[in-house]
């Protein structure tokens, strides 16, 4: 199978452009799948033009192409964006590209017209300005999916973590978390992890409190909440275990012991995340109806046009895009 794999450009005004050239450019003839960009012709020609890079921009109608070294197809959102974009500042007109081509690009996964969205970073800001009022990717990708079971999940060689709970106040999360969600959660791990090809997931969960609440003397969630979830995918047969104080079980599952970390709150999980394998990470949203990756960095303005930029995320989201659909078609996971 050669996956057809899109790539949403993001914002134009920040290094989205600059990654996706660069890995594109890195690209060897053999290459096993068919990747494109969902964006601005223009943009990209000109970001070719200040790398220095020789990198033919092909523009085409819909994804069906020809895979040739030197190449790199485009498929424009609309004929509405014209003109010069800024760099490095926040701008509706950048704002609408980005997210008009979040949406084309999910409507091609959605009429199985391609296999998987890769998404470069956009501004949350520009997105507001230009009226499309969504928290990023995750939530517009969540309503035109018409999906509302899906968790936050990162991947790295050396550590997997996927989010209980995402972006809310810490205030709020004892009272979001419930044994429904944190065995969904579970479950939902056990299947990303065999989407990657290990048929026999380890999977560990954290407390939510320090020492994972020390039998109930630090809180009432860990034995009343998490303990019994984690019971519940026991009994149904997966490999789980926890819950376990957060502050050594990270440790535990970057020597081997765990394919999977299952952290309770957003910064519980990412500061090892990001501690660990912060150029490597991939950003991917489990649950939806499509397969959809994402770099882990934002769209880094303060350095936007300057040729700098690492790629390697970059390299590292389409890689991850192409195993797991490579493992769909498969019929490795449902």
């Amino acid at each position: 199978m050669s996956p057809t794999i899109a790539i949403s450009m993001g914002d134009p005004a920040g290094i989205g452009p600059e990654v996706i050239v660069k890995t594109v450019a890195d690209f060897k003839s053999t290459v096993e799948f068919k990747p494109f960009v969902v964006g601005s012709c223009s943009v990209l020609r000109d970001t070719v033009e200040q790398l220095g890079i020789n990198l033919d921009i092909v523009q085409i109608q819909q994804p069906v192409f020809q895979v040739r070294r030197g190449q790199l197809p485009v498929l424009e959102p609309d004929d509405s964006h014209e003109g010069v974009f800024p760099v490095g500042a926040v701008d509706p007109r950048c704002g609408d590209l980005s997210y008009k081509a979040v949406v084309k690009a999910a409507d091609l996964c959605l009429s199985k017209q391609i296999d998987a969205l890769v998404t470069a970073p956009i501004s949350k800001e520009a997105w507001h300005r230009a009226g499309h009022h969504y928290d990023g990717h995750t939530g517009l990708l969540a309503e035109l999916t018409r999906c509302d079971n899906y968790r936050m999940t990162f991947a790295s060689d050396r550590l997997n973590v996927m989010l209980t709970t995402t972006h809310i106040p810490l205030s709020d999360i004892s009272r979001t978390i419930t044994i429904k969600r944190v065995y969904e959660t579970i479950k939902m791990g056990e299947q990303f992890i065999k989407s990657l090809g290990n048929a026999a997931p380890r999977i560990a969960v954290c407390g939510l409190n320090p020492h994972a609440g020390e039998s109930g003397i630090f809180g009432h969630e860990d034995e009343s909440i998490v303990k019994p979830a984690v019971q519940a995918a026991i009994d149904d047969g997966l490999s789980v275990s926890g819950p376990f104080p957060s502050d050594t079980i990270f440790r535990r599952a970057l020597k081997g012991e765990f394919d999977l970390v299952v952290a309770q709150y957003h910064d519980q999980g990412l500061i090892p995340v990001k501690l660990v394998a912060f150029d490597t990470a991939v950003n991917i949203t489990v649950g939806l109806p499509i397969i959809r990756t994402s770099v882990d960095h934002g769209t880094a303005f303060d350095i936007a046009g300057q040729g700098i930029a690492d790629h390697q995320n970059m390299r590292a989201a389409i890689d991850y895009a192409v195993k797991m659909s490579k493992s769909h078609a498969a019929g490795t996971v449902s």
